[in-house]
């Protein structure tokens, strides 16, 4: 979601969609879209920022397309945590995600 101004993404061809994307601007690399990509929509995240984790990360808002729309399962396991080592909570606990 570089689209904020916060970053910049270069890419030189297309990137296959893994699926769950959320694209602001359609027709750009991703290509082809999933079943569960979300084209043209504002995605209502915070400003790229450290966000509890060793990486800057995109923190979701209230009312954002991406809250309860990722993928549970990854490489045929479902995740259990984050990537900052905290549990998942499915769907998000009223008031947001933490």
């Amino acid at each position: 979601m570089p689209e904020n101004g916060a970053l910049a993404c270069f890419a030189s061809g297309k990137i296959n969609s893994a699926d769950y994307n959320i694209v602001v601007k359609p027709g750009t690399t991703l290509s082809p879209y999933g079943p569960h990509d979300q084209i043209g929509v504002d995605p209502r995240t915070g400003a790229l920022a450290y966000n509890g984790g060793r990486t800057r990360t995109y923190a979701i808002g209230l009312g954002s397309p991406a809250l309860d729309r990722g993928n549970p399962v990854f490489s045929g396991a479902l995740v259990l945590t984050d990537q900052r080592g905290l549990p998942r909570v499915w769907p998000s606990p009223p008031g947001g995600p933490r």
